[in-house]
């Protein structure tokens, strides 16, 4: 059993027995939507349908992230898109399925070691993917059926274009899949690639080989069929704020990412190099585009979330990261998470947080970067080790794992350096047999 604290107090749980799991995730997941096999039971008038499409807006209102928040956890005061999607969220409630929306993300992690700490998922995409199923079980509480997420993982096109291998596209995208399942966010989220969308496979779950076979053909059917040259796209740029934002953003990532690469080497000059960035942001910024049309063109009635802060007219701009005032988020793939003595998440470059925080390691693969102090060093303590492990949204699980069947008590030291971490953050402490490493 678990237990929760607010009070500035660990919980203290003890587990007998053995073979139990700690789940991360809440119960309430086993309740959201399925299906009906009758399209008649619980039929809206549309005066009620009108009024949970409302409910459902104000949710996803409390959501949108404007451009003039870096941080993205101050609460915008409008949502400029909220009419135009309300008759998305309608179309679903209508039909009493969950309101479904989609969101082209998570690509691949930067290969730029000062960034992250590896090339695979770690706590930031963790957190990510918290944040959209916690807006599905949101809209949950206010409407039955509740709300899925396609995410439509964008690797694919154009990874080549910022050299990264395909190899490590498809690591990252199946490791997104692995995490969505093993957390219990598959009632909520599903995750797509493009060659799916496009309709070139139709596998639930597409091999190795059928993904490497299909990335050619799915990067030139997006040329062709959805993306515009790079002189309309200096006009959009020119022309549409939320283009120009995005371009910007993009610009400044491969002026950084790219600074050490081919295209530096090649350049003859660094005036010329910003000047092949400034082309290379616009070729990825034409794919972009041409990506989100295949989304409307294939998923009309899904609502157009984004990770990009915009105006919000035309898509719903959500923060993965949200970060304590005055803070920068980034994109999780671009980060890394710094967990300080306080149980902050601050998203960070790897490099700016390397000689103050210890690199935390989970199933053998860096995870987060953690404050070095000593309220965080409970190590060994006679015949006890301790794991902790930082939750969503906040706080920590630290578990004892007794290695004898000798009555577990918590050491004073350790105990006391528990209170003080919980004077900053919930924790919950579990103290169970089940964990230990033989009989």
């Amino acid at each position: 059993m678990k237990g929760a604290i607010n009070n500035g107090s660990p919980t203290v749980v003890t587990e007998e027995g053995g073979g139990s799991e700690v789940k991360k995730q809440d119960d309430s997941l086993d309740v959201v939507y399925h299906p009906s096999t009758d399209a008649t039971i619980n039929m809206l008038s549309e005066e009620e349908v009108d009024k949970m499409a409302e409910k459902v807006m104000d949710v996803l209102a409390t959501y949108f992230w404007s451009p003039d928040d870096e941080s993205g956890v101050l609460r915008a005061s409008d949502w400029p898109g909220r009419k135009f999607f309300k008759k998305h969220a309608t179309h679903w409630i209508r039909r009493n399925e969950p309101v479904k929306m989609v969101l082209p993300a998570f690509p691949f992690k930067s290969a730029n070691p000062e960034k992250v700490s590896g090339l695979l998922p770690d706590f930031a995409e963790f957190l990510g993917l918290s944040r959209l199923n916690q807006m599905c079980l949101d809209i949950h509480k206010v409407y039955e059926f509740g709300a899925q997420i396609t995410l439509a993982t964008d690797g694919v096109v154009f990874n080549d274009l910022v050299l990264v291998d395909d190899n490590e596209v498809w690591n990252y995208g199946q490791a997104i899949r692995d995490m969505v399942d093993a957390n219990f966010f598959h009632h909520n989220i599903k995750v797509v690639y493009a060659m799916e969308l496009l309709g070139i496979t139709n596998e639930k779950d597409p091999n190795k080989e059928l993904f490497f076979a299909t990335i050619d053909q799915c990067r030139d059917q997006i040329l062709a069929q959805f993306t515009q040259h790079e002189e309309a796209m200096q006009m959009l740029v020119d022309e549409d704020p939320d283009s120009r934002l995005t371009y910007t953003g993009i610009k400044t990532f491969c002026k950084v990412d790219q600074a050490n690469s081919i295209y530096r080497k090649q350049a003859p000059s660094r005036k010329a190099f910003l000047r092949d960035m400034s082309s290379l942001a616009l070729k990825i910024l034409a794919r972009s585009e041409g990506f989100g049309k295949l989304i409307r063109a294939r998923l009309p009635n899904h609502i157009r979330l984004s990770i990009h802060p915009s105006s919000g007219a035309a898509k719903l701009s959500i923060c993965l990261l949200p970060q304590p005032p005055g803070g920068v988020s980034r994109a999780p793939w671009m980060s890394s998470i710094a967990v300080d003595r306080k149980g902050n998440y601050l998203s960070m470059h790897s490099k700016d947080v390397q000689d103050t925080h210890e690199l935390i390691y989970k199933d053998g693969k860096p995870w987060l970067f953690r404050e070095r102090c000593a309220i965080y060093d409970i190590q060994k303590d006679h015949e006890e080790e301790w794991a902790m492990e930082h939750m969503y949204p906040t706080g920590l699980l630290a578990l004892q794992i007794r290695t004898s069947r000798v009555q577990s008590i918590i050491p004073p030291l350790i105990n006391q350096k528990l209170k003080e971490i919980a004077a900053w953050q919930p924790v919950q402490i579990i103290q169970s047999g089940a964990y230990s490493f033989a009989n």
